[in-house]
């Protein structure tokens, strides 16, 4: 039992850095674009 909650944890823990990188690369993208005024940027 103690190994299951050691490897939902870490599938947690990967999990979450994956999302943070996905809003973070999305964030980016917004910004680039609000900024060069490129709509299509934006919307991604």
């Amino acid at each position: 039992m103690d190994t299951a909650v050691r490897v939902v944890t870490a599938l947690g823990g990967i999990l979450s850095i994956v999302g943070l990188g996905w809003v973070l690369t999305g964030a980016f993208g917004y910004f680039s674009g609000r900024k060069n005024g490129n709509p299509a940027m934006i919307k991604e």
